[in-house]
């Protein structure tokens, strides 16, 4: 067998299995560097404390709880944060709402497209989460942050922002805190 149809072979054979959930705040991995076209002040901030490191998430998780890296989150994600509403209570709603879907807590292995459509059993219509719970709250129902596993750690895909902003007001008081998040990990069929 080639190289080149081995991997095709062999990419054929991954699975996806996705788990929408919730983990506890303090359980979150730490960022692959903060800042983005949103926020350019908070990655310039962000590589001028940690330098070259800016984007590893072990040296984002020594910095975390420093008096300076505490101010850039609450400098330039607290009022971008702020202006949808209490986080907090966001999240908490965000729970809320997910445990109308009969897949939450359950292993789904297939595509995203048939994942997301098993998770969204039970969960009301876009229209009526906005009417329920206002468009924030529906966004973060039907689309969570999500988070990689590999087995041995977890990445952020999506919301690193939104969810260190999280750890940053909740871990010391209430690291057990649920998030709403959709965790994905992938294999390749042991069978190849």
């Amino acid at each position: 067998m080639s190289l080149a149809s081995d991997t095709v072979t062999r990419m054929s054979n991954h699975v996806t299995t996705y788990r929408f959930t919730t983990i506890a705040v303090g359980d979150l991995p730490y960022p692959e560097g903060l800042g983005k076209a949103e926020y350019p002040e908070l990655e310039f901030g962000m590589k001028r404390l940690l330098g070259h490191r800016w984007d590893d998430p072990v040296a984002n998780e020594r910095s975390f709880w420093t008096p300076t890296y505490q101010n850039l989150i609450h400098t330039h994600l607290k009022p971008h944060f702020d202006r949808h509403g209490d986080i907090v209570e966001i999240a908490t709603q965000a729970v809320n709402g997910a445990h109308a879907s009969h897949a939450l807590n359950r292993d789904i292995t297939g595509t995203y497209a048939e994942a997301f459509t098993e998770y969204r059993c039970g969960i009301p219509s876009l229209d009526d989460l906005q009417a329920a719970h206002g468009p924030v709250i529906a966004w973060w129902i039907l689309d969570p942050p999500r988070i990689f596993c590999d087995g041995r750690a977890m990445w952020f895909v999506d919301g690193r922002h939104r969810l260190s902003y999280l750890r940053s007001l909740l871990q010391p008081s209430d690291p057990g805190f649920p998030i709403l998040v959709e965790l994905s990990r992938s294999a390749i069929d042991a069978a190849v």
